[in-house]
């Protein structure tokens, strides 16, 4: 393959998870060119010195959220095809291969990636948020079509990156589901295959960080979709509502279906998450699932409400 990258790499306080995110990357199959930016949001372990060492380019950036970090990434990338993977992640060998492949045989296709995997060696609550590499070698390639893909696992051409303005700086999250929006808004299509996702070692592996990276992604979701534009926040509004009429509905007969619905939904989270589980392993790991997704919703919830307030307190006094 002739055609050539440039992977952009947002990392704060990565050195536990860099090496290993490069080395990936410097050993992928992949005939082109491939320049590798590594973007520190002025971490304060040795995430810079490491990465210096690999021989790869360093830039800092004082970004004061992941879409002007991951921008100004992109504003130094030298090549025609642009992508991003995030500082605690590993990709397969023919990541970018297949990546750029995609991309180049068909032109209505505007952004491809895949999931975020968990370690292997994860322990049970790590298991319950996201699948392993390990259990998906026997699956089918799974794609869709119009799916909002994670700034984690997104690779583009350069041009279309320019052209829709890059990421949504304003936004302190959801800014990869705003991004993927723009690029189906333009004319493209964004293509989800599961023969392109990468191994994420950043996933919370005790309730408290389940709770405060579920508040922290939930900062930005109403002014990134909506009320109505994103699937996870149409499950936390529906969350919410099922409380809330749980709640006035406590003195009558209705509280007792209001409830059980409230309690149905971090069984429809754990549904998405898991999603490609045989049935048996879905059930085995369905409890702490259940309680790792009733965290997050808890979180997310609680953080669209102050989102909600702080919006609405703003129009009211503006």
């Amino acid at each position: 393959m002739s055609l050539s990258v440039s992977v952009v790499i947002p990392a704060k306080n990565e050195s536990k998870n860099i090496e290993r995110c490069l080395d990936s990357l410097l050993q992928q199959n992949f005939g082109g060119s491939i320049e590798i930016i590594v973007v520190d949001n002025f971490s304060y372990d040795d995430t810079y010195d490491i990465a210096l060492r690999k021989g790869v380019k360093v830039i800092m950036s004082d970004g004061t959220s992941p879409a002007a970090v991951r921008n100004y990434g992109a504003n130094v990338a030298r090549f025609d095809y642009l992508a991003f993977i995030d500082g605690d992640c590993v990709a397969p060998k023919n990541w970018l291969f297949n990546a750029v492949s995609l991309l180049d045989n068909n032109n209505s296709y505007g952004l491809v990636g895949g999931g975020c995997l968990a370690p292997i060696n994860s322990n049970l609550l790590v298991r319950s948020w996201a699948i392993t590499e390990k259990e998906t070698n026997d699956l089918f390639v799974k794609t869709k079509i119009n799916k909002f893909l994670s700034g984690s696992n997104m690779i583009m051409r350069k041009s279309d990156f320019d052209r829709v303005g890059g990421f949504d700086e304003s936004l302190v999250t959801g800014e990869d589901d705003a991004f993927s929006r723009k690029i189906i808004n333009s004319g493209f299509v964004t293509f989800f295959s599961s023969l392109l996702s990468v191994v994420h070692y950043g996933y919370p592996d005790n309730m408290i960080d389940v709770f405060k990276k579920s508040f922290w992604h939930g900062k930005s979701q109403f002014q990134a979709h909506g009320f109505w534009g994103d699937k996870m926040v149409i499950l936390t509004w529906g969350w919410i509502l099922m409380f809330l009429l749980s709640f006035f509905s406590y003195v009558n007969h209705y509280f007792s279906f209001f409830f059980l619905i409230f309690l149905f939904f971090p069984i429809v989270l754990s549904r998405r998450r898991l999603v490609g589980l045989n049935t048996l392993s879905f059930l085995r790991i369905l409890p702490v699932s259940y309680v790792v997704c009733f965290i997050a919703l808890l979180g997310r919830s609680l953080s669209l409400v102050k989102e909600l307030t702080r919006c609405t307190l703003k129009t009211t006094f503006r």
